[in-house]
């Protein structure tokens, strides 16, 4: 089983799915602006985690909140003077648009933290009951101190935080680190009803209440940047922990490394980012996606568009390889057990995606030699496609993309094999789905099965098929 760095302990530790099931939930956008490419790399790090648990038998309940309400969002809003729901519509539209391209698998649900306002109420409501939040004039505060654990994620103790703080002294507060829960309306901003007055909601206790509504009280992957560990999720321990009574609220914790853009962090606040539509409008979005899992999740990454755009050369390379219309002239097998044991264990090991990669090169190294060998490189390509399906790369193979050799004309190949070449074409081919006999994969097959039966005539038209619609056949040559 995978086993991977929990923030909270600091420590490796193995994943316990229960029923071969887990929950994940991941800190998604807040979508004042268009989604930047450090976005994506987060989407892309957890859609691996998921890909591969889905891939060992394990039901992901996969949530991704939006953030459709805070500060940043009302001054966006009222400085361009358009309506919170346009400007969440639009840029959250931007941001699926752009993991559809990137191949992302998409969460299962997308909550809205203006659609839990009842839960966050009750959330709040609770807390005050147990006396770990107050009501000052329409604000609620949470009272940190009183929660035991608090610092915990972060590795930071209360004292040191309070004399360290540069949170404006707030004469409402108990202490300097309480944190809103509800906020009081101010002019211009929307307010939902409540308890205390009109209002909404602070940052934090919408993650707590989406969180706890969808999966529960404790979930067993809670995840996202490395920038939400103080003071977000270390807010969201207390207040969900707090509410329920149960402990922990994620059984693991799972942070990505930050994208840095120059000598800095890409940031929306900063304004120093680059959206992610621009860069897929450059770049292939596999050669994107290359860059990201060249880099351990955990580690910082740098922005260089010089080493995606060399990603796209190796992106090639694979196509290439797997699109070959290719004859063996050995039996002999290129065996990928070792390629398959050095991938499976490095994601297994804290999710190594560069030495998985490591493993995806080395194979396709030694199938392209084996090719010049004249070896069978069948298995060994149908498990390095299988790798870069793993790791979420979505290739388009030459074959289908670039030749114009659709179903029709591949039918009428096999019609006439049947009827003019008396080919039982069935016996040739390992298919388990008559309906999708018809393929490209199938002809090349059944072509290099016939020429080891030594029925030249029906795989030189076969040949002669695939030449007219611009595919090049390459058999391997003898060699003495």
């Amino acid at each position: 089983m995978i086993k991977l760095f929990d923030s909270k302990t600091r420590k490796i530790k193995e994943l316990s799915p229960h029923n071969n099931e887990l929950t994940m939930y991941v800190c998604g956008l807040t979508p004042y602006a268009p989604a930047h490419v450090g976005h994506a790399f987060r989407s892309i790090v957890f859609d691996v985690l998921r890909r591969y648990l889905e891939h060992l038998g394990i039901y992901v309940n996969h949530i991704e909140n939006i953030t459709d309400i805070d500060d940043k969002m009302i001054d966006k809003s009222n400085a361009e003077n358009i309506p919170m729901q346009q400007l969440t519509d639009s840029n959250m539209s931007d941001y699926f648009y752009g993991l559809k391209k990137l191949n992302v698998l998409p969460a299962l649900k997308y909550p809205k933290a203006t659609d839990e306002i009842p839960t966050i109420i009750n959330i709040i409501e609770t807390l005050i009951t147990k006396s770990y939040a107050y009501n000052v004039n329409g604000n609620v505060y949470y009272k940190v101190d009183k929660f035991t654990r608090y610092g915990d994620l972060s590795g930071r103790k209360l004292d040191e935080l309070i004399a360290g703080s540069r949170v404006d002294t707030d004469p409402n507060k108990i202490n300097p680190m309480d944190f809103a829960l509800w906020k009081k309306q101010k002019p211009n901003e929307p307010a939902w009803d409540s308890p205390w007055g009109l209002g909404r909601p602070g940052w934090h206790i919408e993650c707590s209440a989406m969180a706890t509504k969808h999966l529960g009280e404790s979930i067993d992957i809670h995840g996202g940047g490395q920038d939400l560990i103080f003071p977000h999720h270390e807010n969201e321990i207390a207040q969900s922990e707090a509410f329920s009574g149960n402990a922990p609220m994620a059984k693991t914790w799972i942070h990505n490394g930050l994208l840095r853009l120059g000598d800095d962090t890409m940031s929306k606040s900063t304004g120093n980012f680059i959206t992610l539509s621009k860069v897929l409008q450059s770049f292939n979005p596999n050669a994107l996606r290359l860059f990201f899992l060249s880099s351990h999740y955990r580690s910082p990454l740098t922005y260089s568009e010089d080493v995606i755009s060399g990603n796209e050369k190796a992106i090639s390379r694979i196509i290439q390889t797997l699109s070959k219309i290719y004859t063996p002239k050995s039996s002999e097998k290129i065996d990928p057990t070792y390629f398959e044991n050095m991938f499976f264990n490095s994601l297994d090991d804290d999710l190594n995606t560069p030495k998985s990669l490591s493993a995806i090169f080395e194979l396709l190294h030694e199938i392209n030699k084996g090719i010049s060998d004249g070896k069978d490189i069948f298995v060994a390509r149908n498990s390095l496609s299988n790798m870069c399906t793993i790791l979420g790369f979505k290739l388009e193979l030459q074959s289908q993309e670039k030749n114009d050799v659709n179903l029709d004309k591949i039918k009428k190949v096999f019609e006439s094999l049947r009827k003019d070449y008396k080919i039982d074409i069935e016996k040739y081919i390992n298919n388990n789905s008559k309906s999708s006999i018809n393929s490209l994969e199938n002809i090349t097959e059944l072509r290099n099965n016939l020429r080891s039966d030594k029925n030249f005539e029906a795989s030189d038209y076969i040949r002669d098929f695939l030449t007219e619609n611009g595919i090049k056949i390459e058999d391997a040559s003898n060699k003495e």
